[in-house]
């Protein structure tokens, strides 16, 4: 019984750090679609005012 004990708190730590992991990638993965979009917004603005201005 100890020893399922063990093995049970063994893998709820993996999981648990497993979990944190994926919400730190999660994190980081959102930042380059943000800078993205913010580059194409911001390439739009500009050539929408380069054809505005002839």
């Amino acid at each position: 019984m100890d020893e399922l004990t063990r093995h049970n708190q063994q893998l709820a730590d993996q999981l648990r750090q497993a979990t944190d992991e994926n919400t730190a990638l999660n994190g980081r993965a959102a930042s380059p679609d943000q800078d993205l979009e913010a580059a194409r917004t911001s390439l739009r603005r500009m050539i929408r005012n380069e054809n505005t201005a002839r």
